[in-house]
C-alpha cells in the first residue's frame, strides 16, 4: 500500500488513521520502516516522528523530575 513513488491523498489518510490508533501505530511504523520498498518520504516522516517522541520523553523526564524535586522542597 505504501510502496508507490507518489502516495495519493487516500494513502496519506490511511497512514494517519493507522498512526492515530495506540499500539497499532508502532506496528505500522515498524513494518513501513523495515520494508525495502516503502515510500522514501514516508520513511523520513516516521524517522521525524520517532525523534520527536524521544525528545518529548526526555523533556518529560527532565522537567517531571525537576517539578517533583520542586514540589518536594516546597512541602518540606
Amino acid at each position: 500500500m505504501f510502496q508507490s513513488k507518489d502516495m495519493s491523498m487516500g494513502d496519506w489518510l490511511i497512514f494517519y488513521i493507522l498512526s492515530s490508533i495506540p499500539f497499532v501505530n508502532f506496528v505500522v511504523w515498524f513494518v513501513i520502516f523495515t520494508s525495502a520498498k516503502s515510500n522514501k518520504s514516508l520513511k523520513n516522516l516516521i524517522k521525524l516522528q520517532v525523534v520527536l517522541v524521544l525528545v518529548i520523553i526526555v523533556l518529560f523526564v527532565f522537567f517531571g523530575g525537576a517539578m517533583m524535586a520542586l514540589m518536594n522542597n516546597l512541602s518540606a
